[in-house]
């Protein structure tokens, strides 16, 4: 199954920027958000699933 994992990244002061990367599988998920998550200027880490091919 493929994952779609995005997240506001602060850049300057009041702006963000969205970023995005399609995974394909649960170990690499888990392995990214963890790291991004550490990172203090990450805000939202989301996880959406990706059905179909």
């Amino acid at each position: 199954m493929k994952y779609r994992v995005e997240w506001w990244r602060s850049k300057q002061k009041g702006y963000r920027s969205r970023q995005s990367v399609v995974l394909f599988n649960d170990a690499d998920v888990l392995h990214l958000v963890k790291n991004i998550q550490e990172d203090p200027n990450v805000s939202t880490v989301d996880v959406i699933p990706v059905l179909g091919e």
